[in-house]
């Protein structure tokens, strides 16, 4: 016999159809519960900033004009309730507290105690955001990716 030739079915095929149909159908139904899950940032993450900023800067040297810094950062996510969370982040010259939450599609939204980032979730360990910070006394924006560490 050919091993392309196919041997006949009494129920012509419908119920190996029918359990395949519905095979698919819990795979999908899995997916979408799985893509609704909200991702457990608690935890150390560090990174490290590329940024440009000028003024009173908490975690850089003050500076009058525009200065392009790099600060290696931590974020320590201490409690995380649902989409919504709290913590520290933390540099060699300072400490701040933060609030954040997760959005849709993984994104995230983080304010500490004088500017914002706004990013993405790039894997369960890697968080990518975007700072900015317009101030009285110092503005700032830059971009960093945490990797988590514990």
């Amino acid at each position: 016999m050919p091993a392309c030739q196919m041997t006949a079915s009494r129920s012509g095929g419908r119920p190996r159809i029918a359990w395949l149909a519905m095979a698919v159908l819990v795979s999908w139904a899995g997916c979408a519960l799985a893509a609704d899950a909200v991702p457990d940032l608690t935890g150390t993450w560090q990174g490290t900033t590329q940024a440009v900023a000028f003024g009173r800067l908490t975690h850089a040297k003050p500076t009058t004009k525009p200065t392009f810094v790099s600060v290696k950062l931590t974020i320590r996510v201490q409690q995380q309730q649902g989409r919504v969370f709290y913590g520290v982040k933390q540099s060699k010259r300072a400490s701040e507290q933060l609030v954040g939450v997760i959005g849709p599609g993984k994104t995230v939204s983080v304010a500490d105690e004088d500017g914002y980032y706004a990013g993405t979730l790039l894997a369960s360990n890697k968080l990518q955001l975007i700072y900015l910070e317009a101030g009285q006394q110092s503005r700032a924006a830059g971009y960093i990716v945490y990797t988590q560490v514990k």
